[in-house]
């Protein structure tokens, strides 16, 4: 991620976690008091860089609205369109589980806002309940293979 951290948007803002849930499946809902407190509000304005490809990386985020551009920025053929990520969508899953540097660069579309799970927040978990961790990398490992 670049030097820059994106925009927090309030805490006073209510967010469903019914798609965060909908992303991890039932497994990490049944654990939704110990995972709930460790995101992080993200808000970022539009045509803002999220994920500096190459970059290594240690956050995975979820769209709760808006939506991010993801581009290949060393294809060798300049900047590759590769896909677009919606409310529901997660981008940063290699990079929680491995510590991989980023695969590709990712911009806001628009306004955006996303709720991100550091590699910190998976520890605090694992520490407090580690079969929600381990529902947490099952999920996301089913998403990367």
């Amino acid at each position: 991620m670049n030097s820059k951290v994106p925009g927090a948007y309030s805490n006073q803002d209510s967010i469903d976690f019914s798609i965060v849930w909908e992303y991890f499946g039932s497994a990490a809902a049944s654990y939704a008091n110990v995972l709930e407190p460790v995101f992080q509000r993200v808000k970022l304005a539009a045509n803002e860089r999220l994920i500096r490809q190459g970059d290594i990386g240690d956050t995975l985020y979820i769209v709760l609205a808006g939506r991010l551009r993801v581009i290949d920025e060393e294809s060798g053929v300049g900047d590759q369109f590769l896909t677009f990520k919606e409310p529901g969508d997660g981008v940063g899953e290699i990079a929680l589980l491995t510590s991989e540097r980023r695969t590709a660069s990712v911009f806001a579309e628009c306004e955006t806002f996303l709720l991100s799970l550091s590699r910190q927040g998976l520890d605090e978990i694992s520490q407090q309940a580690p079969e929600a961790a381990r529902a947490v990398r099952a999920a996301l490992t089913q998403k990367v293979h």
